[in-house]
C-alpha cells in the first residue's frame, strides 16, 4: 500500500486533511473514494492506517484509525554529492532516497560545472519534491534531509561527529568494508566527487581535515553511478556490522 506524509502529529481517531499535490494524486491518479484506506506518516514519522471520510474540492478529509508498528531500522548515512547536470543530480536524489540515505548534502567542488546560485530557491524546491516523492514510493519511514549546498572548503569542516569517508580511486586506500569495520562510530557520511572526481588538492585538504579515503573498486564510474553504488555498499556494510556478520 502506498504511503503519504503529513506535517502534523496523528493519533487514532484524529481527523486531518490531505491537500495540494497529494490531494491531486489521490483524486486523479489513484481515484480514491470515500471509505478507502491509505497509510500516512505524521511529522514524527509514525505510521498510521487512515480512512477517507470525505473528498472535497481542494482536499481530502481523513481519519487516523490505527497506528502501524514500524519494522524498518534506518542507518544514519549522509551522501555528500557534487552537483551534476540537472537530470543526473535529480537521479542521484531519487535513487539515494530509495536505497535509504538519511540526508543529502550537495557540494560545489573544483571540477563542478553546474552553478545554481541564481536559482537556488527553485532548485531546492524541486529537489525537495523529488526526495519526498521517492520517499513515498519506496515506503521508507522518513524523508531524507536536504542540506543547503556549500563549497567544498566549507563542507570539509562540517559533520565532525560523523565517520567521514571520501571516495577516491586509489589502490592504497582501504576498502569500504575494512573502513567500516575499523570505525567505532554509528553515523557516517560519504563524499562523492563530480565527473573527473575530486582534484588532488581537494583530496589532500580532506585528509588533513580528518576525512578518510576509501577505495571503491577498479573501474571509473560515472559520478551519478558512483553516488548510488558506493552509498549502497556502505549502507550494506554498516548493516552487516550491526547484525554481527563481519
Amino acid at each position: 500500500m502506498p504511503q503519504y506524509f503529513v506535517k502534523t502529529d496523528l493519533l487514532p481517531q484524529k481527523r486531518f486533511f490531505i491537500k495540494d499535490q497529494d490531494f491531486l494524486h489521490l483524486k486523479t491518479v489513484r481515484r480514491i473514494a470515500e471509505g478507502d484506506q491509505i497509510n500516512v506518516r505524521d511529522s514524527g514519522n509514525s505510521l498510521f492506517e487512515c480512512v477517507v471520510l470525505e473528498i472535497l474540492s481542494d482536499s481530502i478529509l481523513m481519519k487516523a484509525v490505527n497506528q502501524i508498528k514500524d519494522t524498518i531500522e534506518m542507518t544514519e548515512v549522509i551522501l555528500a554529492a557534487a552537483l551534476l547536470k540537472n537530470k543526473n543530480f535529480e537521479f542521484v536524489l531519487q535513487k539515494a532516497t530509495e536505497i535509504g540515505i538519511s540526508g543529502i548534502q550537495p557540494i560545489v567542488t573544483e571540477r563542478t560545472i553546474v552553478q545554481i546560485e541564481h536559482k537556488k530557491e527553485s532548485k531546492n524546491s524541486r529537489w525537495s519534491t523529488i526526495i519526498e516523492e521517492a520517499s513515498k514510493q519506496s515506503l521508507r519511514p522518513d524523508i531524507p534531509a536536504l542540506y543547503e549546498s556549500c563549497s567544498f572548503n566549507e563542507f570539509l569542516n562540517k559533520y565532525c561527529e560523523y565517520e567521514r569517508f571520501i571516495a577516491h580511486l586509489d589502490d592504497a586506500a582501504p576498502s569500504i568494508r575494512s573502513a567500516v569495520k575499523a570505525s567505532s562510530r554509528d553515523k557516517f557520511i560519504i563524499a562523492i566527487g563530480p565527473e573527473g572526481g575530486f582534484s588532488p588538492v581537494e583530496i589532500e585538504k580532506a585528509v588533513k581535515a580528518g576525512w578518510k579515503c576509501i577505495h571503491y573498486g577498479y573501474t571509473q564510474m560515472k559520478a551519478e553511478t558512483a553516488s548510488i553504488v558506493i552509498s549502497s555498499i556502505l549502507i550494506n556494510e554498516i548493516l552487516e556490522k550491526k547484525i554481527g556478520v563481519l
